[in-house]
C-alpha cells in the first residue's frame, strides 16, 4: 500500500474547498439572477399599474353611474311588486332640484297616475352620501345637452294599465351623470335605465 503524504492530503483538501466555493458562488449567482428577474417583473407590474391608474380614474364614474341605475332598477321592480300586492297605483318621483335631480326619491300611493299628489309610503336614496353629492339625475327639463328624448324624473305604475309613462311613448328613460361632467357637457360617462312598453321592461345603456 502506497503511503499517503501530507502534500496529497493538502491537495485533496484544496480541491474539495475549491469545489465548495464553486458551488457556493454558483448558488449566489442563481440567487442574484432570480432577484434580478423578480425585480424586472415587479418593475413591469408597477409600470402597468401606474399606466392603468389614469384609465381607472377616468372610467370609475361610468361604473358608478351604471351601479346607480342598477339600484334604481331594483327599486322600480320593488314598486311593481307592491302595486301587484296592494292593487293601487304607485308613483316613484325624484326630489326636484331645478333641471337636475339628486338621487333621492319618494314612492307615493295615488288614486290615479294622473293625480298631482299622493300619500308618501317610503323614501329611498340611490347611493352613499358621496354618491348623492357627486352624481345626479338629468331630465329633458332645462338644458338637456344629452339630446336624448323622453328622459324623466318619475315613474307611475297602475295595476290595470301598467306604466303611465309609456302609454303613448315607446320608451322613457332615467339618465345618471357625474356632477363634474355637467359643466363640461361630457356624455360618455352617462348611464341610462330604459323602460319600454306598458309592462315597463327594463334595459340599460
Amino acid at each position: 500500500m502506497a503511503p499517503i503524504h501530507d502534500s496529497d492530503l493538502a491537495e485533496e483538501r484544496f480541491k474539495q474547498l475549491q469545489w465548495k466555493y464553486y458551488e457556493l458562488w454558483e448558488d449566489i449567482e442563481q440567487r442574484l439572477k432570480k432577484r434580478k428577474k423578480l425585480f424586472i417583473l415587479f418593475a413591469l407590474v408597477l409600470f402597468f399599474i401606474l399606466l392603468s391608474v389614469p384609465i381607472f380614474q377616468d372610467r370609475f364614474p361610468k361604473w358608478q353611474t351604471y351601479q346607480i341605475t342598477t339600484n334604481l332598477a331594483k327599486s322600480i321592480n320593488k314598486l311593481k311588486r307592491e302595486v301587484t300586492t296592494q292593487h293601487v297605483p304607485l308613483r316613484l318621483k325624484f326630489y326636484d332640484y331645478s333641471s337636475y335631480h339628486k338621487l333621492k326619491f319618494r314612492v307615493e300611493k295615488v288614486i290615479t297616475c294622473a293625480a298631482s299628489q299622493g300619500e308618501v309610503l317610503w323614501q329611498e336614496e340611490l347611493g352613499s352620501e358621496r354618491a348623492l353629492r357627486d352624481y345626479a339625475l338629468i331630465t329633458n327639463e332645462g338644458d338637456n345637452f344629452l339630446e336624448v328624448p323622453n328622459l324623466v324624473n318619475s315613474f307611475c305604475y297602475d295595476p290595470f294599465f301598467g306604466s303611465a309613462q309609456t302609454q303613448n311613448e315607446e320608451s322613457v328613460g332615467f339618465a345618471v351623470i357625474p356632477v363634474k361632467d355637467l359643466p363640461l357637457k361630457r356624455r360618455d360617462r352617462v348611464s341610462y335605465l330604459i323602460l319600454t312598453g306598458t309592462s315597463a321592461e327594463i334595459s340599460f345603456e
